[in-house]
Formats: structure tokens, C-alpha cells, sequence
């Protein structure tokens, strides 16, 4: 027997114990099957009228987002990351308008602040005519009502934690909101007295001559 292989199979007994021991300490980030994660999935308000066809391709984008925060060792809820996954895909505009706000603002919330919290303070100015990026979203009551009276209520910290590994979200969007006007709107609404519904009072005299 070669003496030399001992210090290195040594090693990779240790290495595999360590293996072991971070899975023991994250629970929820350990793999699971297509059938219990889509059972876990249908347990939650979101997926209530949900057709097949989309909540396989969530499956599947599911699966992967979930192997990118297992691959950094993240501690997550498989059924949170289903939700966040799926609001993402059903409304990549909207969601990008929460994004934007959140990291313009992020020092203004505290993480457990629902997302609702963030959408109805920026909603009035989110466009709802003469956008084409609106084609991207579904039903807005529809969005409103998830994120309002769904269970589980997703908040600034699920945003966080998820954000980095969604593979569904387009980050060009968050460039066109930036350069919209309705963003620019947005971010000037208090400097010049600007209200939904009377924009006069934003532009100055030379402006509306």
C-alpha cells in the first residue's frame, strides 16, 4: 500500500464530512422533485388558476434559479422562490418598476416591507396607454391582487435574495424605464408639483408656451 494516498484520501473524507455537514444546516436548499415542487407550488394562492403550459416552463425556471442559490449555499424557500418566479413571468414590466424603485430607494424600506408597500407608492406612474412594454404583462388587477391577498406575502428581503438569480427577467427593461419620461416623472413629482392627472404643474411657463 502506497503511505503517500493516505493524507489525501484523509482529505477527502474530511472534505466530504464538511459536504454534509453545510447541507445539514440548509434545509430548504436541498434538491427536490418535479412532483413535490409543483406540489408545493399548488398549495399557494399564486397558482390557483394556473394552466399547465406556463406552470411547467415555471418548473423549469424554477429548477433553475433554485440550483444558482443552492450553488452559492443561500438559504431559501422553494414555494417563495415559486411565487417571485412567477409574478416575474407573468409581469416582467411591473416587476422591473418595483426593481428600479428598490434600488433607487433601497434605504428607505426596511426588507420585510411587502411588495405591495413599493408598488403603491410608484403605481400612479407606471404607464397604462401607449406602451408597448405593457404587451409583456398580464392582467393588472390580477397582479394587484396577488400581491395584496396572496399567500405567502412576498417582501423586499424575497426581492434581494432572489433578484440576482432570476433567469426570467430581461435587465434591459430597467434601462427603459430609466430613460422613460414616466420615470422621469416620477423621480421629479415633488420637486415641481407634479400630480397624477394635472401634469401642468411639472413643466415651467417657457415649457408649455
Amino acid at each position: 500500500l502506497d503511505v503517500s494516498t493516505k493524507p489525501t484520501i484523509g482529505k477527502k473524507l474530511s472534505k466530504n464530512k464538511r459536504r454534509r455537514q453545510r447541507r445539514d444546516t440548509l434545509p430548504n436548499t436541498k434538491p427536490v422533485t418535479t412532483s413535490e415542487l409543483t406540489h408545493q407550488l399548488l398549495q399557494s394562492d399564486y397558482f390557483l388558476d394556473v394552466n399547465p403550459r406556463i406552470l411547467q416552463r415555471l418548473i423549469n425556471i424554477i429548477a433553475m434559479s433554485g440550483r444558482l442559490l443552492r450553488a452559492n449555499q443561500i438559504l431559501f424557500s422553494w414555494t417563495r422562490l415559486g411565487c417571485w418566479s412567477y409574478l416575474v413571468e407573468q409581469w416582467p414590466y411591473r416587476i422591473s418598476w418595483i426593481v428600479v424603485h428598490y434600488e433607487d430607494y433601497e434605504q428607505d424600506y426596511a426588507e420585510d416591507a411587502p411588495l405591495k408597500t413599493l408598488y403603491n407608492k410608484i403605481k400612479q406612474f407606471i404607464p397604462i396607454l401607449n406602451d408597448t412594454l405593457l404587451e409583456l404583462d398580464r392582467n393588472r388587477r390580477k397582479f394587484e391582487l396577488c400581491i395584496e391577498n396572496s399567500e405567502p406575502v412576498l417582501n423586499l428581503m424575497d426581492l434581494k435574495q432572489f433578484l440576482p438569480s432570476t433567469c426570467n427577467l430581461d435587465p434591459y427593461l430597467n434601462r427603459f424605464i430609466r430613460e422613460s419620461v414616466a420615470y422621469f416623472y416620477m423621480n421629479n413629482s415633488h420637486e415641481n408639483s407634479f400630480t397624477l392627472g394635472d401634469s401642468s404643474n411639472f413643466f415651467s411657463p417657457r415649457d408649455s408656451t
